[in-house]
């Protein structure tokens, strides 16, 4: 009997778990299953949805490590479902995260990039596992999370409410705005295929949009609100 099972989407794997096998089992097939796909994961950046079992943050970290380890591979972020199966999701090597009671009853996810001239619509918080390219646009009723890079359009509580917030692995947007707020920058929109991994979260401060680098601090701010 197989101890887990690897599924790819775009930019990521799940790795579903049999809650019949100890822990120590399943550690043990991650083992042998990832060395022998060294050579296909080989330099990949990529998100991961632990599925199957409950885990605590220490066994997570050991199926990570060993993953990363054995097919020489990065894993940016950890995506799975909580108790009540509303979505979550953290960075690896316990940077900051968000909890899933921040969201609502549910948060879509959209796998795959955004491409150009696509436009994306949701009454809910939205997980984005990929790129928005630019000429895209994403709109979400409350929060937008980019696991990629954001070089599109983003639009946070288009229903004018300020208090929700943009991430984005790379954050380099074409016209961002949160609720009747938009950010300003100065700098053109910057799209390559392989971006550079700078977390970055956009939100309403003093009635205007502020972009800050990811801080333990700023999670703790939404993670109260």
């Amino acid at each position: 009997m197989a101890c887990i099972t690897i599924k790819s989407f775009s930019n990521g794997i799940r790795l579903y778990m049999d809650s019949e096998c100890s822990f120590d089992e399943i550690l043990k097939e991650v083992d042998k299953k990832f060395t022998e796909s060294a050579g296909f994961f080989k330099n990949s950046k990529l998100a991961v949805s632990l599925e199957g079992r409950s885990l605590t943050e220490d066994q997570e970290r050991l199926i990570v490590n060993t993953m990363e380890s054995c097919a020489n591979m990065s894993i940016l972020y950890i995506i799975g479902k909580d108790d009540d199966s509303a979505i979550n999701f953290k960075k690896n090597n316990d940077k900051p995260y968000f909890e899933a009671n921040n969201y609502s009853s549910s948060c879509e996810i959209y796998k795959g990039d955004v491409k150009k001239n696509v436009v994306l619509e949701f009454d809910t918080s939205v997980i984005i596992v990929g790129d928005v390219e630019p000429d895209a646009i994403v709109k979400s009723s409350e929060d937008i999370i980019v696991l990629g890079g954001l070089y599109g359009n983003a639009y946070a509580g288009f229903n004018n409410e300020n208090t929700h917030f943009v991430f984005a692995a790379e954050m380099s947007p074409q016209r961002l705005l949160i609720g009747p707020y938009r950010y300003i920058t100065k700098e053109k929109s910057f799209w390559s295929i392989k971006p550079k991994y700078q977390n970055k979260i956009a939100y309403v401060m003093d009635n205007k949009v502020v972009v800050e680098n990811c801080s333990r601090k700023i999670f703790e701010l939404f993670q109260g609100k």
